[in-house]
């Protein structure tokens, strides 16, 4: 329903044009949102499933315009093809960011279909300027917590205390 709804499809067709760009972004971010279980569970519903099976590779194709603007940033004296700017830079980065921290738990499974948003991060935490590189950072707070947490044992509360003493 939501995957092939009209409004779905201008949020993510405008993606595409600058002059709606910013708007674009904001919807996508709350359609993302959106998918996520209201009970912070990590895995996606079959409800959402469409709708996410839509968002995510729309999103992911912003990421050659990505590393363009990148490289445009890291290098401003060289002449560029590239037409975004660090503000545009900070909307796709934002859109990668809200990808990464909705489907964290699948992230952190490393199954092959999530390499695609975790090489965008990986690009996004390069990027030449901080206020850019800064939009990862919480995603990756994330997946380091979901790995650790399901991989250290955890240590009784007071068994700390016995055995330092």
């Amino acid at each position: 329903a939501l995957a092939v709804h009209p409004l779905t499809l201008a949020t993510l067709q405008g993606l595409n044009q600058q002059e709606c760009f910013d708007a674009s972004v904001d919807a996508a971010v709350e359609l993302i949102r959106s998918t996520q279980g209201s009970d912070g569970a990590e895995e996606v519903s079959p409800q959402e499933l469409p709708l996410v099976q839509v968002l995510v590779p729309q999103v992911m194709t912003l990421l050659p315009r990505f590393a363009a603007a990148a490289a445009a940033a890291l290098h401003p004296d060289q002449p560029s093809d590239s037409v975004d700017d660090d503000e545009t830079a900070k909307g796709m980065a934002r859109l990668f960011a809200e990808v990464g921290e909705a489907y964290v738990g699948l992230i952190a499974t490393g199954a092959p279909e999530v390499v695609q948003p975790v090489e965008a991060l990986l690009q996004v935490a390069a990027y030449p300027e901080d206020d850019v590189a800064f939009i990862s950072f919480e995603f990756w707070h994330r997946l380091a917590k979901n790995l650790t947490s399901k991989t250290l044992p955890r240590v009784p509360d007071g068994a700390e205390a016995a055995s330092a003493g």
